[in-house]
């Protein structure tokens, strides 16, 4: 969220680091959003319904 910001120039920052900000949004940001989405996705899958009940 924080890329978006300053790449529209809501949030200023250094110049020098502006060059990595748009670094960071476009190539680590949606691997971080995939593996967040992954993580809770298995986190569910084993909390809910047929995962736990073998293990009752």
């Amino acid at each position: 969220m924080q890329g978006v910001l300053v790449k529209t120039g809501v949030v200023a920052v250094d110049p020098a680091l502006s060059d990595l900000a748009g670094w960071y949004l476009y190539l680590w940001g949606p691997w971080f959003i995939a593996g967040g989405l992954a993580f809770a996705g298995a986190a569910h899958r084993c909390t809910s319904g047929t995962a736990m009940s073998s293990a009752r």
